[in-house]
């Protein structure tokens, strides 16, 4: 099982990267023909924290749900074996995390490479070098607890285990709804949610006063109490309950019928 994981990553991660080289080399190049290479400026830490950050979450969120259709496919030969499940499913699980890993380098790359030979090594060198760790951090945090949902989510509904690529859907509308008046549990769960724990981390105390005619950040005042590297630990303390969760569940499950 796990060198089949490993042939399916590494397929994706080849895919990921063609996929989002398209649309790299759109931006880039319609960036620097709008505004020229000398005021074409985007560092390393707002790139993973947006568009590289998010792109690997659904990543992890499509494999996630992979890891729990295992059981249904797979299993069938894998669960006659001497073999202990739950071994099998941890290490399938860590191939998957390592890809994501590997994701995160090539969607650096492939989000740099193709301004390069416009603006030149030393620039491209410039914004990749203004970035701190929690940006980073964050970049990985993020997918690992998006991965652990979807993989608990899809094990939870075996019939529909691909449910589980709903996660960051669900967190974002999650987020959403907590912003009105009468969804006041929704704001008390919101710590368990990876979408508010990634939006909301950074948001200085105060945005939920109404200025100039918008809402109130409910939500962001609820959440006042959560700095960086709390919200960095959240996440890597979610995404591990929930892959051990995952595991248990997949080294117990009984084929369907």
């Amino acid at each position: 099982m796990m060198y089949r994981q490993f042939l399916v990553m590494r397929k994706a991660i080849v895919v990921l990267t063609i996929v989002t080289l398209i649309p790299s080399l759109i931006f880039a190049y319609s960036n620097i023909s709008l505004h020229g290479s000398d005021r074409f400026d985007s560092p390393l830490s707002f790139a993973l924290i947006t568009l590289i950050g998010w792109s690997l979450a659904l990543f992890a969120s499509i494999y996630g749900a992979a890891f729990a259709g295992t059981s249904r496919e797979a299993a069938q030969t894998l669960w006659v074996l001497p073999t202990d499940r739950r071994r099998s499913a941890a290490l399938a699980m860590l191939v998957d995390l390592g890809g994501i890993l590997v994701a995160c380098g090539a969607l650096i790359v492939v989000t740099y490479l193709p301004q390069l030979p416009v603006i030149g090594p030393a620039q491209i060198g410039a914004m990749l070098s203004q970035f701190d760790v929690h940006a980073l951090l964050f970049a990985l945090a993020f997918p690992f607890a998006v991965y652990g949902y979807s993989a608990l989510l899809g094990m939870l509904l075996r019939r529909a285990a691909f449910a589980g690529i709903a996660v960051v859907p669900i967190g974002v509308i999650w987020t959403m709804l907590a912003q009105d008046p009468a969804s006041g549990v929704l704001r008390m769960l919101a710590p368990l949610n990876p979408v508010a724990l990634i939006t909301h981390s950074a948001k200085a105390p105060g945005l939920h006063v109404k200025i100039n005619g918008f809402a109130p950040d409910r939500l962001g005042a609820s959440l006042h109490w959560l700095t960086p590297n709390l919200a960095i630990g959240m996440l890597f303390a979610l995404g591990a309950i929930a892959c051990a969760a995952a595991v248990t569940l997949w080294s117990r499950a009984q084929l369907l019928a």
